[in-house]
């Protein structure tokens, strides 16, 4: 393949993935938005854009103003679970900026590959502080079981019960090779030696991803990899050409808003100076402990971390994806008394729905899960079995715009309304350790919350 197909690729993936993600976020909005006017609007103008950015060369204020809404919507005014998912989405969409997105017969130049390079070594730096740095102290990643208690959830894998999991040594073996490979991608990819490594272990992250088949983040991991193959094929770079501070000063004090092309001077240097920034205060945040929760200062930085980069410390298939999690389903009931599930999400036996298993379902509902379990409502507000009404005790906030969500759904698609909204939800039992064969026995969905829709009222359960 000629080197100049990757970057076009890529752009007509990148493109791709913002219409379709986009969509299903359209689709969830009054899940996510406490006012969802303004997104709806926004969503639909980034659909444009994305088949604009498919067929045209864009324009830079295009792209400017495309990442300036992306981040907006989906970082600062999303109220769903900030995934991996919409991290890669809101920082691509800030490097569409500096990108080369070229088109078919177009050469790529030298200095264009800067852009490229800083895109990997964010994304790896994701991996290290988001990834590594936080299974190095899981006391079930140091155990090696690790990547075991991931593939055994059984939303998550279709490898739940595959026999392969039987195999402790291949499991220790993949535990440690995961954690080997978001700790050597960022290092490895600082010295030219050891360059086209670092790509390929990020090439089997993407392979991990894609097979866990968790939405777009396999898409999105796909799209990068296709323009890391410019860095293989091209001539490369010394790293001093990427973080080159003092030429990047240079071009800053040489901006002109009025001069053609003048976004390009300052939008290169804000992005590294940002990244070696946030970098290096996780990076201190971590190794020394410090509490910033009641910070306000720290918290708004968290907030620019977050519309921008991401770069850090997270949590990446840690304990807290797979110990003491709940898994939810959804019911209506009729005034006549007949119970209908309304979103195929989790089945019965704790897979995977149809609503959450395709390349093409939405993440978002599925997300929920981290919130809609008993730890999830404050048990000192809300007490078992007791009857509130919204309208004088409001009910949590996402439980809220989850019931609008439903209502609206209910009264697009059918001429009954129901009469209660049942969730229902059921723990993911684990073993305290790797257990040969083990299956979850006891599978038992009971009432976490009752809406009443006529009234309003509610009941919460413990």
């Amino acid at each position: 393949m000629s080197r100049w197909n990757y970057s076009y690729i890529f752009k007509v993936l990148w493109s791709l993935i913002q219409i379709t993600f986009c969509f299903f976020t359209l689709m969830k909005s009054s899940l996510l938005f406490e006012s969802v006017l303004f997104p709806q609007i926004v969503l639909v103008l980034l659909m444009i854009t994305g088949a604009y950015i498919l067929v045209f060369k864009p324009l830079k204020i295009i792209l400017l103003i495309n990442y300036v809404f992306i981040s907006l919507v989906f970082a600062y005014l999303n109220r769903g679970v900030f995934n991996v998912e919409t991290k890669f989405f809101v920082c691509g969409s800030l490097f569409l900026l500096i990108l080369p997105l070229l088109g078919p017969r177009e050469q790529m130049k030298r200095n264009e590959l800067k852009s490229v390079y800083l895109l990997f070594i964010v994304l790896a730096s994701y991996l290290f502080l988001g990834g590594f740095c936080t299974k190095i102290t899981d006391e079930y990643w140091q155990s090696g079981v690790g990547m075991w208690y991931v593939l055994k959830l059984p939303w998550i894998s279709s490898f739940s019960d595959s026999p392969i999991l039987n195999w402790k040594l291949f499991m220790n073996i993949l535990n440690y090779f995961t954690m080997f490979t978001e700790m050597s991608i960022l290092p490895l990819f600082l010295f030219k030696k050891t360059r086209k490594l670092s790509i390929l272990l990020f090439g089997s992250f993407v392979f991990v991803l894609l097979i866990l088949n968790i939405s777009l983040i396999g898409p999105m991991g796909l799209a990068f990899l296709i323009l890391f193959m410019t860095i293989i094929f091209n001539e490369e770079l010394k790293l001093r050409e990427v973080f080159d501070l003092k030429g990047l000063m240079l071009r800053v004090k040489t901006f002109n808003p009025l001069k053609k092309g003048s976004l390009d001077t300052i939008t290169y240097p804000s992005i590294v100076c940002l990244f070696l920034f946030f970098f290096f205060l996780e990076l201190f945040l971590m190794i020394f402990s410090v509490n910033t929760k009641n910070s306000e200062n720290m918290n708004r930085l968290k907030t620019l971390n977050k519309m921008t980069l991401n770069v850090k410390v997270d949590h990446l298939f840690t304990k807290v994806h797979f110990i003491n999690t709940f898994e939810y389903r959804i019911f209506g009931t009729y005034a006549n008394g007949e119970e209908k599930e309304i979103i195929d999400l989790f089945n019965e036996d704790l897979t995977a729905g149809s609503a959450s298993s395709s390349l093409f379902s939405s993440r978002w509902l599925q997300a929920e899960m981290y919130r809609i379990n008993p730890a999830a409502i404050d048990r000192n507000e809300y007490h078992s079995g007791v009857t509130y009404f919204e309208n004088s005790h409001p009910m949590p906030a996402y439980l809220k715009r989850y019931v609008t969500y439903l209502v609206e759904q209910n009264n697009s698609h059918s001429g009954e309304s129901f009469k209660y909204l049942t969730f229902k939800t059921c723990p993911i039992i684990m073993p305290e350790s790797y257990e040969l064969n083990y299956s979850q026995k006891n599978i038992v969905w009971k009432n976490l919350f009752i809406f009443n829709c006529e009234d309003n009222s509610y009941q919460i359960f413990y």
